[in-house]
């Protein structure tokens, strides 16, 4: 089986994460997938040996700019590959355009990842277009195929590690993992530091101190919130770990898949969460508790009643247990080769995604 594998924007994010675990599986089984990656080399794909993108700049406007190129670069490659009988494999919407070409001729060999939810409108119309072709496009959630509302196949994102973990050995803290988005929540969770909790808190932000409001900042340090910079090695984020908050709003994004939630659960650390769906579903018997607000008062307080039920908790930590099989590596290969060795697409049917035309 002769793979092509496209992805436009390499960076340290969870799409280019699976996207590097994709690459890793195929290559276990013995496959030797060509990789087209448009730009970044600071990012997980980057690190794998082999991988070289076809320009290793960061700057956005240059990457916008030189876009369009890598994007005829890779469609005349596309068109080479398909003409051979190679699966495409397109990981993310923004290096589906450089599919195009190729899913005209033979729709069924076109395998579209779908990491986003939300799209910018011109991306959401060739998905569309694409599925009504014929090309089988790959949810990452059962909630997230729910949200596009289409005929999709489901496979759930893993954790890219070997044999479990151990527990913590202290559980000691209340962690957040997030960046500078107001939908990521760091200022509800510096309100909820406020409010008082049991366990030291500590934010894991992306990016470096000047990415984020100072002020803000300021207030976290004051909260006695510990702040950790570009940290991506989850036994880092997540040592001494009691609890990982996880707070994206829906009302302003609605999550795919939580890896950080995930990576947490692998790692035996309950969770508790903002009324996200994906989330819940990652976590499943390990979440501690999901609230549908943004008072810092109501998580104080349900973050204070758990580390006084130790029942509860261990409940929790068991629950971490019975779902890290369904998110481990080995889950992940087994479904991912199932998938491309299926025989023939999807029906066609023409879907309309539930999201908005803003980009991420």
């Amino acid at each position: 089986m002769r793979i092509l594998f496209l992805h436009a924007f390499d960076a340290k994010a969870g799409a280019q994460r699976m996207a590097a675990l994709t690459i890793a599986c195929l290559r276990a089984a013995g496959l030797a997938p060509e990789v087209s990656v448009g730009f970044g080399a600071r990012g997980f794909l980057s690190e794998k040996a082999g991988v070289a993108p076809f320009l290793a700049i960061e700057s956005p406007r240059l990457r916008r700019l030189l876009y369009p190129v890598w994007l005829a670069v890779a469609a005349l490659r596309c068109l080479a590959a398909v003409a051979r009988g190679t699966l495409i494999f397109v990981n993310a919407v923004y290096a589906l355009p450089a599919a195009l070409p190729a899913l005209m001729l033979r729709p069924g060999r076109i395998f579209i990842h779908v990491h986003e939810l939300e799209m910018p409108g011109l991306f959401r119309s060739l998905l569309l277009f694409a599925r009504a072709r014929g090309a089988r496009v790959i949810a990452v959630s059962a909630t997230h195929a729910a949200e596009l509302g289409c005929a999709t196949d489901v496979l759930m994102n893993a954790v890219d590690a070997g044999a479990p973990p151990p527990p913590p050995t202290r559980r000691s803290r209340l962690v957040f993992v997030g960046d500078n988005r107001p939908s990521k929540g760091f200022g509800l969770f510096v309100a909820i530091a406020e409010a008082g909790v049991p366990w030291s808190p500590r934010a894991v932000l992306g990016g470096c101190p000047k990415a984020h409001d100072p002020k803000l900042l300021a207030r976290a340090r004051a909260a006695g919130i510990e702040l950790c910079f570009g940290l991506s090695d989850p036994a880092q984020m997540l040592a001494d770990a009691a609890l990982l908050l996880q707070l994206t709003d829906p009302a302003q994004v609605t999550e795919t898949f939580s890896l950080t939630a995930a990576e947490a659960v692998w790692h035996l650390v309950p969770v508790g969460a903002a009324g996200s769906a994906a989330i819940a579903e990652v976590a499943g018997p390990a979440l501690a508790f999901s609230l549908n607000t943004r008072d810092p008062g109501e998580f104080a307080n349900a973050i204070r009643a758990l580390a006084s039920d130790q029942g509860r908790y261990a409940e929790l930590v068991s629950g971490c247990e019975h779902v890290r099989s369904a998110l481990a590596r080995e889950r992940y290969c087994q479904e991912l080769l199932t998938l491309l060795t299926s025989n023939g697409p999807l029906p066609p049917k023409t879907c309309d995604l539930a999201v908005g035309s803003k980009g991420l």
